[in-house]
């Protein structure tokens, strides 16, 4: 049995050329949250918010491709639960500040803590970033538009950017996602 290598030694990556996935990834959680408030004014309101979800549901059976120097090997993505803590304070009537965090959990894999801050107007635009003891720097920006007409209904669409500072950055430098929530009340 000879070594593995976590790539071919043909791979672009390793030359001048370029390569490129894309593939699905959906999820699945519930989320709970209380609003604390002296019905005087929103800047002595809090929210307190806990979830859980299960994200790469349904599994992406895609994988990711490496060749050992038998031959092909796919990796399969492992299923991870995250368990997230968000707390809100209102600066004053039209802003509050948002510090959040999640942990992740995978079987045989180490645990991954992140942690965020956001910045958001009663208007609904947002912005804010975070660190993850994976070595991932976060940026995201997004805008919640109220549905329903007691204003208990949100749907939050944004984007973010991520940027590797660990030892995969040649590999895994950037990262780009959509978000799409909606939310009941």
């Amino acid at each position: 049995a000879g070594d593995f290598l976590p790539f071919h030694l043909n791979d672009p990556l390793l030359s001048a050329g370029d390569i490129s996935r894309r593939s699905y990834d959906v999820g699945a959680g519930i989320w709970f949250y209380k609003l604390i408030t002296d019905n005087k004014s929103t800047v002595h309101n809090y929210c307190y918010q806990f979830g859980i979800s299960l994200p790469q549901f349904p599994r992406n059976e895609q994988g990711n491709r490496y060749l050992d120097p038998q031959g092909d090997a796919t990796i399969l993505p492992k299923r991870h639960i995250h368990v997230s803590a968000v707390g809100q304070k209102f600066l004053d009537e039209s802003s509050l500040l948002e510090l959040s965090s999640w942990i992740r959990f995978a079987l045989n894999a180490p645990t991954v803590l992140d942690c965020n801050v956001s910045y958001r107007w009663r208007s609904g635009f947002w912005f804010g970033g975070g660190y993850s003891t994976s070595k991932i720097l976060h940026f995201e920006v997004g805008h919640t538009v109220m549905i329903s007409k007691n204003g208990n209904s949100a749907l939050r669409i944004g984007y973010g950017f991520d940027s590797t500072l660990g030892d995969f950055q040649s590999l895994f430098s950037t990262g780009h996602e959509l978000n799409i929530s909606y939310m009941l009340d």
